[in-house]
């Protein structure tokens, strides 16, 4: 356990378990909480092809401190898609959700998404952009 003079004249210190109680019940040292650090997310989000031609494009997002994943597919799902990782709640970075329109549209149109306009950046809506193309 973690104690501290009342007065914090002095730095916090550990102890065990029974010679804490007795310091603390003597009422001349309190508990000291332990401070939990956040995590600091690192996201990657991505547009990739259907896993068969004939599947539509999806979203899939990826957070490399806490290693979460998510793939999300549909019409609105640019707008609509939430990530939760790392206590935080990270929605579909523009510059993404504008490549994933042109990636439905091209796909509904004909084209599998598989042509050269998939080489999307990565993006963390957090971060900025990631190292290189996927």
């Amino acid at each position: 356990m973690e104690l501290q003079d009342k007065e914090r004249k002095h730095e916090p210190f550990d102890c065990a378990a029974g010679m804490a109680a007795g310091l603390f019940a003597s009422g001349a040292f309190i508990k000291v909480k332990p401070v939990i650090k956040q995590a600091i997310p690192n996201t990657t989000w991505e547009i990739r092809a259907g896993e068969k031609v004939e599947w539509p494009p999806y979203l899939y997002c990826f957070c490399a401190t806490c290693a979460s994943r998510q793939h999300s597919e549909g019409p609105t799902v640019h707008k609509t898609a939430k990530f939760l990782h790392c206590g935080v709640v990270e929605s579909c970075p523009p510059e993404i959700a504008k490549h994933y329109v042109k990636a439905r549209d091209d796909f509904k149109g004909g084209n599998d998404g598989r042509g050269p306009y998939y080489l999307i950046p990565t993006h963390s809506a957090l971060g900025g952009c990631g190292a290189g193309w996927r």
